[in-house]
C-alpha cells in the first residue's frame, strides 16, 4: 500500500514523494483512513513508528479552513518544535499559516502569528495563557490532538488540558496519542472522545526486532562501577535511562569525575540548556543522561547503546527504551542494570523467548570484556553475598525491661542534678 491509495490532496501526494515517503508504517495504513473521515481515535505506538504523520496528513488534507482549525497539544518544548517542523515540511505549497506558541518565547510576537493562524502547536501552559487573554480563539476547530498523553498527565497538567478543552466546539474531529496506557489516560481518554477507534501496533515487534536486548546482574552498590566499566569498553553513542532528575545530575559529576564526558536532560533544564544538551549528544559528546519524560520525542539517528541503569517499573516503558536504538532498520544493543530479583523476573517473563543475553564482566591482560554467560553459567537469580552468620544475642523480656527500668532511673537522676 502507498500513500496515493489514500485520498490526499495531489499538492500534499508531491510533499511526500519529494520528501522520499511513499509507503506508510503500519501504524499509518492503521489510522489514516480513520482520520481523514473525521473519526475520532485513540492511538498507542512508539516513537519511531512514524505516528506523528498519522493527524499530520489528516490536518494538511483539509483545504477548507478558516481560522484556527487544527490544535495540536505537547508536554513539552522539544516536541512541539519536532511537530511543527514536521507541519512545516509537508505544508509546502498549501498557503496554511503554522504557528508555534511555547512559554519562555516573545508572546506579543505569538500573538502577531495567532490572528492568522490556521494550525497552533503548543503546551498546555502557554495554550491556556492565550485563551485567558482571548489571543486564541477555538471555536472554529474541526481537530483537537493530544500527543504523548501520557507524558502530560505525568508531567501534571491535566487540570491546563481541561480547561482547553472548555474552549473548544462540541462537535470536533479527536485524536488522543500515548506511548503508554494507565488508568489516568484511559479516564481522560473517556470523557472527551466519541466512540473512538482504538489503533496500536504490537510494541514489542516494532522496537525490540534490531535490539540485541542484553543485563548484567550486580549489587546496587556496585552498579556505577559496571556503568563506569561498560562506557569505558564502548565508545559509541550512548543514552544511559534514569528514573529521577536528581539521578541524572548525580551520574552526570560522577562520570566527569571519573574523566567520562557526559551531558544530561531533565526536566528542571530550560530550553536552552536543554536544546544544549541534544546538540553536544549530536555533535561531540558520546553519552547522554536522561529521564524517560525529557528524552521522549528525541530525533537522534545512530544511537548504538541504550543502557538501563534504573530499570523503569512498567514494561511499556522499558519497550519505549529501546526504540531509541535501532532505528530506520538498523541493528543495536541495550543493557539493563539488574539489582533485584524482581527486576529480573519481571524482565524475563516479559521476553521468555530466549531473547535476552545474561552478561558476565570479565578481565584479562586486554581490559575490562562485557561477554555472554554460557548457559551453564546462566542460574536468572540474583546472588547476594552472604551476610554475617553471627547473631547478636536478644536479650529475654525480664532483661528488657530491667535495662529499660535502669534508663528511666538514670533519666530522673539527671533531672534532679539539673
Amino acid at each position: 500500500m502507498e500513500f496515493t491509495n489514500f485520498k490526499l490532496n495531489d499538492k500534499l501526494v508531491a510533499n511526500l514523494i519529494l520528501e522520499g515517503f511513499l509507503t506508510p508504517t503500519e501504524i499509518q495504513q492503521k489510522t489514516l483512513k480513520h482520520g481523514l473521515n473525521g473519526e475520532d481515535m485513540i492511538i498507542k505506538s512508539v516513537t519511531g513508528s512514524g505516528k506523528t504523520l498519522t493527524y499530520v496528513l489528516p490536518i494538511l488534507n483539509n483545504t477548507n479552513f478558516d481560522g484556527v482549525y487544527a490544535l495540536v497539544i505537547l508536554p513539552t518544548k522539544e516536541l512541539a518544535i519536532q511537530v511543527r517542523d514536521q507541519f512545516k515540511k509537508f505544508a509546502k505549497n498549501l498557503n496554511l499559516k503554522i504557528s508555534l506558541i511555547l512559554g519562555g518565547s516573545d508572546f506579543t510576537r505569538q500573538r502577531l502569528e495567532l490572528k492568522t493562524a490556521n494550525i497552533v502547536i503548543g503546551t498546555p501552559g502557554r495554550i491556556v495563557d492565550h485563551l485567558s487573554r482571548r489571543t486564541l480563539k477555538l471555536h472554529k476547530l474541526k481537530t483537537l490532538v493530544l500527543d504523548e498523553a501520557d507524558v502530560m498527565l505525568n508531567m501534571g497538567f491535566i487540570d491546563e488540558v481541561k480547561e482547553i478543552l472548555k474552549h473548544t466546539p462540541k462537535i470536533k474531529q479527536t485524536l488522543l496519542l500515548s506511548a503508554t496506557f494507565n488508568e489516568e489516560v484511559k479516564s481522560l481518554a473517556n470523557s472527551i472522545l466519541k466512540n473512538p477507534k482504538i489503533v496500536e501496533t504490537n510494541l514489542q515487534n516494532v522496537v525490540v526486532s534490531g535490539v540485541k536486548q542484553t543485563y548484567i546482574l550486580c549489587l546496587k552498590k556496585s552498579k556505577f562501577e559496571t556503568l563506569v566499566k561498560f562506557l569505558k569498553q564502548n565508545e559509541e553513542r550512548t543514552l544511559v535511562f534514569v528514573n529521577t532528575k536528581s539521578m541524572a545530575d548525580e551520574l552526570c559529576y560522577k562520570l566527569k569525575k571519573r574523566e567520562i564526558n557526559s551531558v544530561c536532560l531533565h526536566g528542571d533544564l530550560n530550553l536552552n540548556e536543554r536544546k544544549r544538551a541534544v546538540n553536544l549528544f549530536k555533535n561531540s559528546v558520546n553519552i547522554l543522561i536522561a529521564t524517560d519524560v525529557a528524552s521522549r520525542g528525541l530525533d537522534i539517528e545512530n544511537i548504538e547503546f541504550v543502557v538501563n541503569y534504573d530499570m523503569p517499573t512498567d514494561p511499556d516503558t522499558y519497550i519505549h527504551r529501546l526504540g531509541r536504538t535501532a532505528r530506520a532498520g538498523k541493528s543495536g544493543m541495550s543493557l539493563s542494570l539488574i539489582n533485584s530479583q524482581t527486576q529480573l523476573d519481571n524482565l524475563l517473563e516479559k521476553f521468555n523467548d530466549g531473547s535476552l543475553i545474561e552478561l558476565k564482566i570479565e578481565n584479562n591482560k586486554d581490559g575490562t570484556k562485557f561477554v555472554p554467560k554460557t548457559l551453564n553459567e546462566q542460574t536468572n537469580k540474583l546472588i547476594k553475598k552472604p551476610q554475617n552468620s553471627y547473631k547478636k544475642p536478644q536479650k529475654s523480656v525480664k532483661n528488657r525491661q530491667k535495662s529499660i527500668k535502669n534508663r528511666q532511673n538514670y533519666v530522673k537522676t539527671k533531672r534532679k542534678k539539673f
